[in-house]
């Protein structure tokens, strides 16, 4: 044979060579997708051609019709080694919760078998996504339901706890709220749905409670009330209906109570530190009625008018004819007014200022000194004009409403120590009348600070 002939043979057969081994590296890279352990053998198979006695190629990989033996007809075996298949078909187009072991068999073999029914996708040595409501622990490579309270979207998620106000099952992908028309939230745990209850200061929103608007007030615990009550028109704010924290406009917070400063005109009792209002409240200009009415909430009416409430007070002539006699000083004729118990001791504390109704300590006897009753800038009347020059005002029929429908300006309220009883004085013999009388008659008003 020619020796250029046989020169030309021998460079085909090497360039032959070296398009196979191209071939053999693309493959690697195309089966390493799919087949680590078969892409190892091929780099390694790869890095040892050039001087074995086969061409390089590795003795334990096959391509050949050998693999042939690891198929089934349904499923082909692509690659093997002299004691396994190493790649198949199947690992190409595998579908969702199936994987391929080819070391085992071509044959497509269930993810949930494998690693539990929580698992919805894997390869062959690992789970690699959850079904929902389920969580992938990284530490066992497996997927475990989410507790009640939880939940999980799944894939490889974690299980998150349910919002507030709902809840959820064991393995639950998502969390059902608690009815809020019927007032219910999650208990803390978010496993059942229990009643919303709230406190005071707040009403129920759906399953929410919320704090009371400005200007109102809750007065009640563990409640499904809707709303909360105004506070009192002085209230800018307030915690109840007898305790403001904050006053309206014109008003002066004082020990929980607003007031509009009112400064009455007062007498100071001879040998004591105590202050008595100088008129009936009620008739005093520098505490006129309209002040005391927005300040207390009382009611004022003309006398011979009917009022029926608790804050009820009577002004004008509370005594005529024979019944009243005056003697000078701040007063003209019987023009006094008159209220209730209930009345009068708002009145005083509404005040402020220390301003209350008087009571058995406050130096009785100093309110009227022996023959000076005008004198002494109290200007009080008596039921009759016997002695020491006291105006007369006898009580008459004319205030619809309180005890008996009478008037009494000659009597003036009190309160027992307990703060309880009501108590009345009588200009006569000028001591306290100890007889607890009914909270509805019509007597004088005056307070006392001391």
């Amino acid at each position: 044979m020619n020796i250029r002939v046989l020169s030309g043979l021998r460079a085909k057969c090497a360039f032959s060579l070296i398009e196979l081994l191209v071939t053999l590296i693309i493959m690697s890279l195309l089966i390493s997708a799919f087949m680590p352990v078969v892409t190892k053998k091929l780099k390694s198979s790869a890095a040892g051609m050039g001087g074995s006695g086969n061409g390089g190629f590795s003795s334990d990989l096959l391509f050949s019709a050998e693999c042939e033996k690891f198929s089934t007809e349904e499923y082909k075996c692509m690659m093997c080694s002299k004691t396994a298949c190493t790649l198949c078909s199947t690992q190409l187009s595998t579908t969702t919760g199936y994987y391929v072991d080819p070391a085992e068999s071509c044959t497509p073999k269930n993810c949930v078998d494998k690693f539990g029914s929580n698992c919805m996708d894997c390869k062959k040595d690992a789970c690699t996504a959850c079904i929902p409501g389920s969580s992938f622990n990284s530490e066992t490579n497996e997927c475990e339901a989410c507790e009640a309270g939880y939940y999980s979207t799944g894939g490889l998620t974690k299980c998150e706890k349910c919002q507030e106000g709902f809840i959820s099952n064991v393995g639950s992908s998502s969390c059902k709220e608690c009815s809020a028309n019927k007032h219910q939230t999650a208990n803390a745990d978010g496993t059942i749905c229990i009643d919303k209850f709230c406190g005071e200061n707040e009403y129920i929103d759906g399953a929410t409670c919320k704090p009371c608007p400005n200007g109102t007030y809750q007065p009640d615990d563990k409640h499904q009330k809707l709303s909360c009550t105004s506070c009192p028109s002085e209230c800018k704010s307030c915690t109840t209906a007898e305790i403001c924290t904050e006053c309206a406009a014109g008003y002066t917070l004082n020990a929980g109570r607003c007031t509009l400063g009112c400064d009455p005109k007062t007498v100071t009792l001879s040998g004591t530190n105590t202050k008595v209002t100088q008129y009936n409240m009620g008739d005093d200009p520098s505490c006129s009625r309209d002040v005391i009415e927005s300040m207390a909430g009382i009611t004022f009416v003309p006398v011979g008018t009917t009022c029926s409430g608790e804050l009820c007070c009577w002004y004008g002539t509370t005594a005529v004819g024979s019944t009243c006699t005056n003697v000078g000083g701040l007063y003209s004729g019987c023009n006094r007014t008159v209220c209730k118990w209930f009345a009068a001791k708002k009145i005083c504390e509404s005040i402020g200022k220390g301003w209350k109704l008087p009571d058995t300590s406050n130096s009785m006897a100093n309110w009227y000194p022996a023959n000076s009753k005008a004198a002494s800038g109290l200007m009080l009347c008596d039921n009759s004009a016997s002695s020491a020059s006291a105006s007369k005002c006898a009580y008459v029929a004319s205030c619809p409403g309180s005890y008996n429908g009478n008037c009494r300006p000659h009597h003036v309220w009190a309160r027992s120590e307990s703060g309880g009883a009501a108590q009345y004085r009588h200009l006569n013999g000028g001591t306290w009348n100890e007889n607890t009388h009914d909270k509805s008659h019509a007597f004088g008003v005056r307070c006392v600070k001391e």
